[in-house]
Parts: structure tokens; C-alpha cells; sequence
């Protein structure tokens, strides 16, 4: 017997508005371009028959974090949004729906994509759906994407107009906001639509509990809905990324990382995701390098201290230690000779040899083919070695360890320590700079979990200076600064390339460059970054990146002088030793010449004493510094008195040295 009865409706949801349509890609090659439709419509609180399920569009009008977990992406390409602003819903947009400070309450339309559920997870077999034949029923034209969505237009006078119908199963269709997640949002909350907050207990609830929504708001979003037809099989996440970076560069920035990640056209930004990408197939796993260490979802001045770099940080990188020259021997403390070479492709090939640089500059001009080539040279043969130079770096080893017992002291604490952990250090969402906005002496959800934030981040620390217990804790806070800073990380870049060009394997050897770094132990990494290096070169600006190179091989030929970047024999101003005997004896006469009234540093004499002096006082300064390093000055002791006593003289006023050079040739006892 068959089952008779009514059966429920599907949910879907069916909105009035106007098609549009227009294309992307290359104009030149018509089998290259993408048509996107455009659907414009209204979302609002309140069903309207004039608009349709208008208040089940906005229920649909979700951010990522809602419909995939973000820390379960393997494929960056489904990054489609900025870290979404808890804050700013709460504290500046929901505040101006109400008319706090403003009589208009009224949001620009926002931007969202259709794309099947699985897609963004890259679930095998799902795919993007091509258009239906066209059907001709009841006053209009349809066009259906398989089970997905229908597009109909209506008629006027038996012709298909730009009126009509939307339909979209939300069963099986994830809707995309592109551009305007904060203002749907917002509107989502006064219209107590947003039950991810207003409904579940989340950790998103914290940043709204001072705030209600306001009574009898009637307003309408304006909402344009896009979809992609092309001759081939579509990447929507490309296009979809392409429509958010266009659109999003000249509306309210994007964060700098979401911007480097996103950007598909900037040489410098393709090779950083080619690095993050290799990254995202470990999530944010503790027990190695991963999204948890690298400031995926953070910022300058708003990173955990389990941050070892950022997209922009590793941007800079890649302009200078993947696109500089495609060898160089200069090392003077200064990149303007570099300038010219920050597209020069000749040197990425060196460490991806299959990258065909015509290809590439294609994909700078938006083909997406030629990206996607592009992309799957970098990802098998830069991405690695990049990875395997800052994961096998015994600094970051230590680093890593450090948050592997803090991972394991985590699920001995509080549900609160939990939920920071998972959603705001392994979330992925951009949480932590939300919370870090989070006033100290406030009250509520939100001061809890920024106290949690505070625990696990000060737990980390003790943990990591436990493993390094050698050093201060100040020596490690310094050294790790260092490192993670642009100038650290071009500079260990830096010195692999140098390296590993002398080698005949190049590249493909980069595990003989790991060993040598790893023959200084991590804690004297951190003497000589936290102590040497500041003795060397106090700022790090980009004109001196070049010196933390000199510093890195530095050390490796102390600890194997057979590697001879440095001429023993010789006082090289690129040596770093040279150079901290420079700046000290700088500093001794400095602060000789500042005891002196203006006439005196014209008539006062220095005895050869005093210079040998100064000279001897620097020289065991060096000594000292690299002792504690368990290294030894590259040069002998005459070569750095010589070139110490040099320097100095060098500096002082001529007629106050001749004077000295006579009474010292005077002097009986010199004789």
C-alpha cells in the first residue's frame, strides 16, 4: 500500500526583483569569460507580498562561521568574507538602525553569492550547477540550475522582461554575503533573525548583551544575488573572491591578512597563499606549523603570542627573498639596489623551477587558468620548502612544543578556557582582536572570555620560557619578537637563498640549510637574536632587513667555518662582528665627545691609550656577547683592534688627534 497524505512544502524561498547580467574575465577570449547574473531584491523582518519571502532571504543572510567552521577549511580559496566585527554590529551598526545618532537608518545593498552546500568544503561530487533549457509556462521563462535555484522572468506583451522571480532551495544552497556581512548582520539582529546570538549560547552572544534591538523596525535591506554561467566548469570561489577584493578595495578596508589571502592579481599576495595554502591542510593543529602559529585571522598589533608571522609579514617576505635578484653578493645594509628586482621572476624559479613566468604574469591580469597553473606549481614546490625551513628551525620547534603542552593543559581547565581556545585561537573568525578591543575593567560574558584570552596567552609564555630555561625571560620574549617581526623573517629567507645558491642542489638541498641552523642550539638562537642582534643594529627598518641575513649566516659560519661567507682575514663592514665593533667604539667616542663643550672637541687630546682603550673595551663586548652564544669573533684579534683603533681615530677631530699623535711621538717612555 502507498502512503497518501499531504506532503510538506520544500522550504524555498521565493523573492520578486530584476535580472541583470554582465561578465567577467578576459574580453579578448570569449571561452575565458564568465557571465555572472545579478538578481536584485529586498530582505526584511516582516513577509511583504509585493517582495515575497523577503524575511526568509534574511534568515539565509548568514556569515561563514555559521554554515562551516572555519578552522575546518583546507582550501583557502573558500575564504569569502573579512573576519567578521562583533563589535562594530553591535557597538556602532545595530546603535544607528535604532537612530542613536542618526534619523536614517539605512544600509546600502549588500552583495551575496549562490553556491551548492559542499561546495566551499570542496565535497567530493559536488560541483557548480550549469543552466537548464529555458521553459515557457505560465506568463514566464524559466531557467533552472538543477535543484538549486530558478530563475524566471516575466512577460510583457509575450516578451521576457527583467522582472521576475527568484527561487532558491536553501536545503541544498548556501548563500554567500560577499560584500555587507556587518550590515546583514545588524539587520539580522533588529529584525531577532540573528539566532546565533539572540537564540543559541555562543560565544558571539558576549558582544551583544548591552544591546537590544529596536521596537517595530520595519525596514528592507536592499540585497543583489549573483550566480556564474561560463562554456567551461565554473570555480565559483575564484570569481566570488575576485567580486569581494574588487568591491571591498574601495568600500571599508579589509583587514591586511584577509586582503593578502584574497588577492588573486598581486605577484607577492599569490605566492603568500601558496605558503598559507600548504599551511590550511594542517588547520590549526598544535603538534606542528599551522594556521595556529601563523596569524591567519590576526593583525598587526592584534596577535596572540602563539603568532609567529602574518600574511602581511610573509607578503614582504616574498617580495624581497622570492623576487629579488636572481643572485646577489652585495651586502651592504640596504634594499634600494633591491627595488627594481620585486618582479623579477627569475629568482621565484630558482625555488619553483617548473613556474613559467609567462603563465604568471597572466594570472597577475586576472586568467583564471593561468592562475590555477600558477597556483599548483607554487603549492608543490615553494610552498614546502618554505614551510620546511620554518618548521624545521629549532626556534620554532621550541615554539611548537610550547603549544602542544598548552593544548593538553587546556582540556584540564574551565568550559570558558575551552570555547577561547577552539573559537578564538583555533577559529579561525578573527575573535581575538574583537576581545582585544574588549575594555580591562568592563563586566560580563566578554570580560570573562578576555580574562580566559589573558590566561591562556600568559600560560604559553611560562610554558615556552620553560622550555628555553637557559635564557631570561626576557631574552626569549625579545629573540622570539625578532624573529616573527618582517625584518626576522626576510632575513632567515634572505639567508636560505644565499645559502642554498651555493649549493649545487639549490633549493632542492633545503634540508642542509635546516641542519646548519640547527647546529646553534635554540636557546643560543635566542642570546644571539635577543642580545647580538640589538648589538649589531638597534631598529630593524627595511633599509637593514639585509643585516638579519648577515647575522643568520654569521652564526652558521661560526658554527661551521667551512661555509666562508666572511672573510676572516679581512674587517668587512658587512660582517656583523665588524659592525658591533663599529657602533660600540661609536658610542664610546659619542658619548666622550658629548662631556665636551663645543671648543674643547676642537682642542682636547686623546691619547693612544684611550683609543686602545675604547678599542679593547669593544672588542670584549663582542667576545662576551658571542660567549654567550657559545661562539667565537670570526676575525683574530689584530684584525678587529686594527680596524677598532681605525674607526675611532676616524671619528675624532683632527687637530685634537694630530695634537695627541705629537705628545704621544714626544713622550720618553714610547720611545
Amino acid at each position: 500500500m502507498a502512503l497518501t497524505g499531504t506532503p510538506i512544502a520544500k522550504p524555498t524561498i521565493k523573492v520578486f526583483g530584476m535580472f541583470g547580467a554582465f561578465h567577467v574575465g578576459d574580453a579578448a577570449t570569449a571561452k575565458d569569460k564568465v557571465l555572472v547574473r545579478y538578481f536584485n531584491t529586498v530582505a526584511s523582518g516582516k513577509q511583504t507580498a509585493a517582495s515575497g519571502d523577503s524575511l526568509g532571504l534574511l534568515r539565509e543572510l548568514k556569515p561563514m562561521r555559521e554554515r562551516v567552521n572555519v578552522s575546518d577549511l583546507r582550501d583557502l580559496s573558500s575564504l569569502l568574507q573579512r573576519e567578521l566585527d562583533d563589535a562594530r554590529v553591535a557597538e556602532d551598526l545595530v546603535p544607528y538602525l535604532k537612530g542613536v545618532n542618526s534619523a536614517v537608518g539605512f544600509f546600502p545593498g549588500i552583495l551575496v553569492a549562490l553556491v551548492p552546500k559542499g561546495f566551499l568544503r570542496s565535497e567530493e561530487g559536488v560541483a557548480y550547477p550549469k543552466p537548464g533549457a529555458e521553459g515557457d509556462a505560465n506568463g514566464q521563462v524559466s531557467t533552472g540550475y538543477d535543484e538549486y535555484w530558478t530563475a524566471s522572468r516575466f512577460k510583457f506583451d509575450g516578451k521576457a522582461v527583467s522582472l521576475g522571480l527568484l527561487e532558491i532551495d536553501p536545503m541544498v544552497t548556501d548563500l554567500i554575503v560577499l560584500d555587507g556581512q556587518h550590515r546583514a548582520n545588524a539587520f539580522r539582529f533588529a529584525t531577532k533573525t540573528f539566532d546565533a546570538v539572540q537564540s543559541g549560547e555562543t560565544i558571539y552572544r558576549a558582544f551583544y548583551e548591552n544591546v537590544s534591538a529596536p521596537k517595530d523596525f520595519d525596514s528592507e535591506l536592499p540585497v543583489t544575488v549573483v550566480w556564474f554561467e561560463s562554456q567551461d566548469d565554473i570555480e565559483a570561489r575564484l570569481i566570488s573572491r575576485k567580486l569581494f577584493v574588487d568591491v571591498n578595495m574601495s568600500a571599508r578596508a579589509v583587514s591586511e591578512s584577509r586582503r593578502v589571502l584574497l588577492d588573486d592579481r598581486d605577484r607577492h599576495s599569490i605566492v603568500t597563499g601558496s605558503v598559507y595554502r600548504g599551511l590550511a591542510q594542517r588547520a590549526f593543529d598544535a603538534d606542528r606549523l599551522s594556521l595556529l602559529h601563523t596569524g591567519f585571522d590576526c593583525e598587526e598589533q592584534e596577535f596572540h603570542p602563539l603568532t609567529l608571522m602574518l600574511p602581511s609579514r610573509m607578503q614582504a617576505v616574498v617580495a624581497y627573498a622570492a623576487f629579488g635578484r636572481d643572485s646577489h653578493s652585495g651586502w651592504e645594509p640596504s634594499l634600494k639596489g633591491y627595488a627594481p628586482y620585486l618582479a623579477n621572476y627569475g629568482r621565484l624559479k630558482s625555488i619553483a623551477p617548473s613556474l613559467d613566468e609567462a603563465v604568471a604574469l597572466k594570472a597577475e591580469r586576472g586568467d583564471r587558468k593561468a592562475f590555477e597553473e600558477t597556483t599548483a606549481v607554487l603549492d608543490e614546490e615553494l610552498a614546502p620548502k618554505w614551510i620546511a625551513v620554518l618548521e624545521g628551525y629549532n626556534l620554532v620547534s621550541a615554539h611548537i612544543e610550547a603549544s602542544v603542552e598548552l593544548d593538553s593543559w587546556v582540556r584540564t581547565q574551565v568550559v570558558a578556557i575551552g570555547q577561547v581556545w577552539d573559537k578564538v585561537f583555533r577559529g579561525g573568525e578573527g575573535l581575538y582582536g574583537g576581545f582585544a578591543r574588549v575594555s580591562e575593567d568592563g563586566s560580563g560574558s566578554a570580560h570573562t572570555y578576555k580574562k580566559a584570552i589573558d590566561e591562556i596567552s600568559e600560560k604559553f609564555i611560562s610554558i615556552r620560557e620553560a622550555k628555553l630555561s637557559g635564557c631570561d625571560p626576557d631574552q626569549v620574549r625579545r629573540a622570539y619578537d625578532t624573529f616573527s617581526s618582517k625584518a626576522g623573517l626576510t632575513g632567515l629567507f634572505m639567508a636560505a637563498h644565499l645559502y642554498l645558491e651555493r649549493r649545487e642542489a639549490g633549493w632542492a638541498d633545503v634540508s642542509a640549510f635546516v641542519a646548519d641552523l640547527n647546529k646553534i642550539s635554540a636557546e643560543n638562537w635566542v642570546r644571539l637574536l635577543s642580545t647580538y642582534k640589538p648589538a649589531v643594529v638597534r631598529e630593524l627598518d627595511p633599509k637593514q632587513w639585509p643585516v638579519m641575513r648577515a647575522i643568520i649566516l654569521r652564526a652558521l659560519q661560526g658554527a661551521d667555518p667551512s661555509l666562508n661567507f666572511f672573510d676572516p682575514t679581512l674587517a668587512q663592514l658587512y660582517n656583523p662582528d665588524i659592525r658591533l665593533i663599529k657602533r660600540a667604539v661609536e658610542q664610546s667616542v659619542s658619548g666622550y665627545m658629548d662631556g665636551l663643550s663645543p671648543a674643547q672637541r676642537e682642542t682636547n687630546r686623546v691619547s693612544e691609550e684611550q683609543i686602545r682603550s675604547w678599542a679593547t673595551d669593544a672588542m670584549a663586548l663582542l667576545k662576551d656577547i658571542l660567549a654567550g652564544a657559545g661562539l667565537q669573533p670570526l676575525n683574530d684579534d689584530q684584525v678587529l683592534r686594527n680596524f677598532a683603533v681605525q674607526w675611532i681615530e676616524s671619528l675624532l677631530p683632527k687637530q685634537g688627534l694630530a695634537a695627541a699623535e705629537a705628545e704621544d711621538d714626544d713622550d720618553p717612555d714610547e720611545a
